[in-house]
């Protein structure tokens, strides 16, 4: 067989094992998969949860405590897995390519890669050691290896690029130290729009006062690099330790060159069932979609919901006898945000509050969610 040759063909190929997709196979394992030979193929044999990063990187939980393996897990729910990155789909020949030059090719496709860190579109080329929070993966192995190589040095600075949920919770985290001699100095470069843009004003003013009682400095202001120098608010300040940036998800770049449509930033264009807009036969949920009937932010929180209602797609899809149902996202939701010392500010619509019982609630749903894929793994 040729390198060009399709490696297999399979009815259902679910590509990344991201949060949704892992609400697809936990459908598989309840009812059955919708059709024998249905293929998860992802770049790592493990998958991290988001939420639980944060409370990692503070010392309450080990890594373990957040990584599922998706081996048995894709055994359980009657799928192989095959561990290889995605690199490639074409849209036409209804084939995606993998990093080895393979290709599988396919009847249904679920895309759930997940999305791309953005510092390299914000900052440019450069020599400037950058962390990324994305890919997940990547920077837990990276800030690992910093983490251990830097636990005996003092006054260490670390700068923290990105004031939304998941740059807050950064900033907090890094603040406790854990693993450090002392606790770093935080620098929180939020952008000109401060701290939680779009969040309500008593949350963010509740926000800001926990930065202030940590000892974190809030700098609302854009963040550039000149020179190998990070510049901030066009000046530089003094060269940090260490950079760390959460400027939201990046789209990578070859489901455009694949054919699907996709909107201006590179995400796929999905419609309220997570269907491609240009391709019926591939779907997309997660950070690498973009739902077009509605604005939904890139959250886990989305991921997570989105999955069931994926899984019945790609069964309705299979079957071809019925309709399909549409991914209805609450309009309000539960955002918990650790502050790296046992607290957490919540916040439900315009309703918020903060403390440790905040902080156990958003440990026990954490574990929650994981131990049941955990669990679902176990099983085998």
């Amino acid at each position: 067989m040729s390198d060009t040759e399709p490696l297999m063909r399979v009815p259902i190929l679910l590509a990344g094992g991201g949060h949704a997709h892992l609400g697809v196979l936990a459908d598989w394992i309840a009812k059955g998969p919708p059709v024998e030979g249905c293929v998860l193929v992802s770049r790592h044999p493990k998958t991290l949860y988001s939420g639980m990063i944060p409370g990692w990187i503070s010392g309450d939980f080990a890594i373990g405590d957040a990584t599922i393996a998706l081996t048995p897990l894709a055994e359980r729910a009657g799928a192989v897995f095959v561990q290889a990155d995605v690199v490639g789909v074409d849209a036409e020949a209804k084939t995606v390519t993998l990093a080895n030059g393979k290709k599988i090719a396919f009847d249904l496709l679920a895309l759930g890669t997940g999305g791309t860190g953005r510092a390299k579109d914000v900052f440019g080329p450069t020599e400037t050691p950058i962390f990324d929070i994305r890919p997940m993966e990547s920077f837990v192995e990276r800030y690992a290896k910093w983490r251990d190589e830097s636990s005996d040095r003092k006054d260490l600075t670390i700068a923290v690029i990105g004031g939304g949920a998941g740059g807050t919770e950064l900033a907090f985290a890094l603040r406790s130290g854990h693993g450090l001699a002392q606790q770093p100095r935080i620098r929180f470069v939020t952008g000109v729009t401060g701290v939680l843009p779009g969040f309500p004003k008593g949350v963010r003013y509740r926000v800001k006062r926990a930065l202030d009682t940590h000892g974190i400095e809030v700098i609302a202001a854009d963040a550039q690099i000149s020179d190998e120098q990070l510049l901030i608010g066009g000046k530089a300040s003094g060269q940090p330790d260490l950079i760390v940036t959460a400027l939201g998800s990046g789209a990578p770049d070859w489901p455009g060159k694949a054919g699907l449509q996709t909107d201006e930033h590179g995400f796929v264009e999905v419609d309220a069932q997570h269907r491609s807009l240009s391709h019926p036969a591939i779907f997309a949920a997660g950070d690498i979609s973009r739902r077009t009937d509605r604005n939904l932010p890139h959250s886990g929180v989305h991921a997570v919901f989105a999955g069931p209602v994926l899984a019945d797609n790609l069964r309705a899809a299979n079957e071809g006898t019925r309709s399909m149902r549409p991914y209805n996202a609450r309009r309000r939701n539960l955002y918990l945000l650790s502050t790296g010392d046992k607290s957490a500010i919540l916040t439900y619509g315009r309703f918020h509050a903060e403390g440790r019982w905040v902080w156990q609630l958003k440990r026990w749903i954490d574990m929650r969610w994981v131990n049941r894929f955990r669990k679902l793994a176990e099983d085998v």
